[in-house]
């Protein structure tokens, strides 16, 4: 047992894994956080000014407890716009890939994104989602993380290696933990029990956002399967993931951004379902996305055939 345990261990130093997902998590996410940025900007004298919303003294009270934003050491206008652009333009460079080349500036730059993002999160608390939440933990990790993609690879050495195998799992971890802490909430719920809890969101205020409401509930099957599909997915999902085959485990996380997408559509979370997209994709290894695009590339060359095929006896 302890030599298998060793064999463990050496495994995560040996090379770098989900090199191809944590480049595409780098680049989705990086573009979400600019486009929550940049939304801020016509917004200033309400979110971050002295006559925000957030009042400041209270802000500031909670530095080292609630929070570490930078923007809590300043009230006035000059240190704040001077936060806000500073996270706007880490952000920018760590969404390109700046410092790719340069080793552990990378890093660097991942650790001020955390920062960054942490610090304008904290300064306007209630403007966010739901992504906020889990983008500033899996940051963390993603500090030990080769973001660069496999062309990019840097030479890590094997602690560097391990480092960023480990924070993989890490996020992987927390990502499952999510999901089936998720699903465990529902189950009591008699709504989730009975297949009608979707009806009462498709109907709220805050989550109706599209009139596809009525086409869903007015279909007791199709509501059945949206209120139970993503229950039973979630309860699923770390059991499939950790100890699935590899096509059960591809499926699993394609249908986990298929559900998030609906989310974007059906209920208008932007920003919390393209983050949890970019955070899938780091479920996703190297030879993930090979399987996957080799089963793009067949079915590219096979649907044609079959439009073109006529069909029998005619």
């Amino acid at each position: 047992m302890i030599d298998h345990a060793l064999r463990l261990i050496d495994r995560f130093g040996d090379h770098p894994r989900h090199l191809r997902g944590a480049a595409v998590f780098r680049f989705v996410v990086g573009m979400t956080l600019l486009y929550q940025l940049t939304m801020l900007i016509g917004h200033f004298d309400l979110t971050m000014a002295p006559s925000s919303i957030y009042g400041f003294e209270k802000f500031a009270s909670g530095f080292g407890d609630i929070h570490y934003s930078y923007m809590a050491l300043s009230s006035s206008s000059a240190w704040q716009w001077a936060g806000f652009a500073f996270a706007i333009v880490i952000v920018g460079l760590w969404t390109t890939g700046f410092a790719a080349q340069h080793g552990k500036l990378g890093h660097v730059i991942t650790a001020l994104t955390w920062w960054a993002v942490h610090s304008i999160h904290s300064r306007c608390p209630t403007l966010w989602d739901g992504g906020d939440n889990l983008i500033e933990i899996i940051l963390i990790y993603a500090v030990f993380i080769d973001l660069w993609g496999p062309e990019k690879e840097q030479r890590m050495g094997r602690l560097g290696v391990s480092l960023h195998n480990l924070a993989i799992l890490a996020c992987a971890l927390q990502i499952c933990i999510m999901y089936f802490t998720a699903g465990i909430a529902k189950v009591p719920g008699k709504y989730w029990q009975n297949g009608t809890a979707f009806y009462y969101v498709l109907a709220s205020r805050e989550f109706g956002m599209t009139g596809l409401g009525p086409l869903i509930w007015n279909r007791r099957v199709l509501l059945g399967l949206m209120t139970w599909g993503p229950l039973v997915l979630q309860l699923a999902f770390p059991w499939i993931y950790f100890f699935g085959r590899p096509w059960p485990r591809r499926i699993t996380v394609l249908l986990a951004m298929s559900f998030h997408v609906g989310i974007l559509v059906l209920m208008g979370l932007n920003t919390f379902a393209v983050i949890m997209v970019g955070a899938e994709f780091l479920l996703l290894s190297d030879d993930d996305f090979e399987a996957l695009r080799r089963l793009g590339r067949t079915l590219r060359q096979k649907l044609p055939r079959l439009r073109r095929r006529e069909p029998a006896g005619a």
